[in-house]
């Protein structure tokens, strides 16, 4: 190959290697947080982290390329720095059981769908559900009368089970499921306040003493449960800080739920309509820029926002105002989950 020809060629590379590397530098990045330490945290964060997928890639802006990156924070704390410190992911999403507030700390602009966590002491944040103590006080209502224990395994998969004791104050257990049902009998519960996974309220439901109540938080309505527990599950109750799509007629919500099942082949579980409606807010903000400067200002300004099913309304802090408004509560009725009213 003569000089020139070897000249051009180099030149050809290098040109084509900086075309790539422009190419990754222009991408756009939102941040998924996730906390997967809990044995079901994979099964409790999926419906979100779909959700927020299918928002990327039906509504990023044209001519921007969008890309979401899950991150486990529990297996990598380091992450959060790299996050902040990095240009290209311009915004957070919190995904459910995940507590997201050091992100909005460090300087991301941030939006949960999940319940864990305090609000955070700075940063720009919107928490898109109710906290946790508010799914426990609706749990607690919902067995008002009732003298419940409170059990899950050990360790629980989140602080449902200590906020729980708190209130019902009945005895407290972390057991297997065969030994939780002996510690029924012998504590003559009326009812339980299940705060572990689904797979082991199944296991409970099918062991329980005819006649004691099961009342549980959002892992009961992962399939696992009314597939485990078959018919011993009937007329358990679960407590969630997510919306029901099932009973919507609303041609926006049930063209959700279509592209939803086309996406991944299954009807959109917790939470995931609520992380679509947080992505969409990072998603419109990229319309007028793509820096992390946009996404701040746009959620900084967030007072009210109509969702997919519901109107969202922040209080100054980030956290929903009348947080218990957007708390559901739903009976297993012939293998579906039936959305009731709230206890009062």
């Amino acid at each position: 190959m003569t000089r020139t020809r070897l000249l051009i060629a180099l030149i050809a590379l290098i040109a084509a290697s900086c075309a790539t590397s422009g190419a990754g530098d222009d991408t756009t990045r939102i941040a998924f947080i996730q906390d997967l330490s809990a044995p079901d945290a994979d099964e409790h964060v999926q419906p979100a982290l779909q959700a927020a997928e299918l928002a990327v890639a039906m509504h990023a802006p044209e001519g921007v390329s969008v890309e979401l990156v899950p991150f486990d924070i529990a297996a990598e704390p380091s992450t959060i720095e790299e996050i902040a410190t990095d240009p290209s992911f311009v915004a957070a999403i919190v995904g459910p059981g995940a507590d997201g507030s050091a992100v909005a700390e460090a300087g991301v602009p941030t939006v949960s769908a999940s319940t864990a966590g305090s609000t955070p002491g700075s940063g720009t944040w919107r928490r898109f559900v109710a906290p946790i103590d508010v799914v426990a006080n609706a749990i607690a209502a919902e067995l008002a009368g009732s003298e419940p224990c409170v059990l899950s395994e050990e360790p629980p998969p989140d602080a449902l089970a200590g906020l729980l004791t708190d209130r019902l104050g009945g005895p407290e257990a972390h057991l297997a499921p065969d030994e939780a049902a002996s510690f029924v009998e012998v504590s003559g519960c009326d009812a339980v306040a299940w705060a572990g996974s689904p797979d082991g309220a199944a296991e409970l439901s099918q062991a329980l003493p005819a006649g004691v109540a099961l009342v549980g938080g959002d892992r009961l309505l992962n399939p696992d449960f009314a597939n485990g527990g078959g018919a011993a599950g009937e007329g358990t109750r679960a407590v969630c800080a997510c919306d029901d799509l099932t009973t919507s007629t609303d041609p926006t919500v049930l063209r959700f739920i279509q592209d939803y099942q086309s996406e991944f082949g299954t009807a959109p579980g917790p939470y995931a309509v609520e992380a679509w409606d947080a992505v969409g807010v990072i998603l419109r903000a990229l319309v007028s820029g793509s820096g992390r400067e946009s996404v701040e200002a746009t959620v900084d300004a967030l007072e009210n926002l109509d969702g997919l099913r519901t109107t969202y309304l922040f209080e100054a802090t980030g956290a929903l105002a009348e947080p218990a408004g957007y708390v559901s509560v739903s009976e297993l009725r012939a293998g579906r989950w039936v959305r009731l009213e709230l206890s009062t």
